[in-house]
């Protein structure tokens, strides 16, 4: 599995907040599959060993995602009231969590231009979100004909990710827009990958780029460790 590393860029939007949730869970597993089993294991076989927190800070960012009342869940709901908007999503998050160390509403500068609404601090850094688009994005559904035409490929992935009613059953013509929206079955999807993996003798393999240049023999010693910084090793 190829996954796309965490992003920072100048503008954080919907997008950069999925791929970053999805790096949030797999670090997590990450971590529990290369440290906490084997310490659980030491302990089992009564080894002397100095228990080391690896990960379980983490848990606040996933909850403050996942959890009732969580970023998720407000803009699942944001969609799905009348009138729903970015600015009412905004400021229910700011009043819901204004007490999570985990997030925060964001400071602009004058050096700053971009706009950025609240932070969210993921195991990698400090990461600020422009909330603008967030709900009309997380609308965008993919019609019924659209989901029956994928269904009938035969491409094996395209029938794992998008499988035929069981049973005979109709696709409904307008599935609830709880169940359709995009946050929705990327969550879903996400659990499920992790499910699969959680079954396997999992490896890892850590890519590191050198440099920007694609200078044989040369190291850029501020790039490899932003890299690992960011990779949290």
């Amino acid at each position: 599995m190829d996954m796309a590393g965490f992003e920072i860029m100048k503008m954080n939007s919907f997008e950069q907040f999925c791929v970053n949730y999805t790096n949030e869970k797999l670090q997590q597993f990450f971590n529990d599959f290369m440290f906490i089993r084997e310490q659980k294991e030491y302990m089992r076989e009564g080894i002397e060993w100095q228990e080391v927190d690896y990960g379980t800070d983490m848990q606040n960012t996933i909850e403050l995602i996942e959890k009732p009342l969580g970023l998720l869940s407000l803009l699942q709901e944001e969609c799905v009231v009348p009138n729903g908007s970015d600015q009412s999503l905004l400021e229910k998050l700011l009043t819901t969590h204004s007490s999570n160390p985990v997030f925060a509403r964001s400071k602009q500068s004058a050096r700053n231009t971009t706009i950025a609404h609240f932070s969210v601090v993921h195991y990698a850094g400090k990461v600020q979100y422009n909330i603008d688009g967030w709900v009309e994005k997380n609308k965008d559904a993919v019609e019924r004909s659209g989901l029956d035409v994928l269904s009938e490929s035969k491409k094996p992935i395209l029938q794992a990710l998008f499988p035929k009613p069981k049973n005979g059953a109709v696709r409904p013509r307008k599935p609830s827009l709880c169940a359709s929206t995009v946050s929705h079955m990327y969550k879903e999807q996400l659990l499920n990958l992790l499910e699969t993996l959680n079954t396997t003798r999992a490896q890892f393999i850590r890519c590191i780029s050198p440099n920007d240049h694609r200078q044989p023999g040369f190291i850029d010693s501020h790039l490899v460790l932003h890299q690992l910084r960011l990779a949290n090793l």
